[in-house]
């Protein structure tokens, strides 16, 4: 069975709300906020599912994905949308570096698979939703059905 981490605040730590390395867990229903640096790290072939939580206001990003990890902003069958908000994060929503995290798709028949993460907002300089380290060619992320924000945010 696979640890769930559900309904609680994690805000205003030293340095990350939730840091995964090498493991398989779910987060459901959590807020993740103003903590110094990072909401979510998942690094080192994590697998975390993400859902219906807000990772909001931290130091840096919102979420981190990283060496191997793929982490899942849907539920964990995939049948439903993930329905996270990632927004007003310092520099971006989504940091990736060698890594395949999915966000949303859609099947062979024209279904959606995931997808409903809402991610804009973020304050820096470059106000990226996703950013993307392109020194790393193993990087693919699936990010269809996903709310973008507008530039007057």
């Amino acid at each position: 069975m696979v640890p769930t981490v559900v309904s609680n605040v994690i805000e205003n730590n030293s340095y990350t709300g939730i840091w995964f390395n090498n493991s398989t867990i779910t987060i459901e229903n959590n807020l993740i906020s103003s903590n110094a640096l990072y909401g979510v790290v998942a690094i080192n072939t994590s697998s975390p599912n993400i859902y219906q939580s807000t990772m909001s206001y931290n130091g840096r990003y919102g979420a981190v994905a990283a060496w191997s990890s793929t982490p899942r902003f849907a539920l964990p069958d995939w049948s439903y949308p993930g329905n996270n908000l990632i927004k007003n994060n310092v520099t971006y929503g989504i940091f990736v570096r060698d890594a395949t995290p999915f966000l949303g798709s859609t099947d062979s028949y024209g279904g959606q698979i995931g997808g409903g993460n809402s991610i804009f907002g973020h304050d820096g300089a470059n106000d990226y939703n996703i950013r993307v380290d392109v020194n790393f060619q193993s990087t693919i992320i699936d990010a269809e059905h996903t709310w973008w924000g507008t530039t007057s945010e």
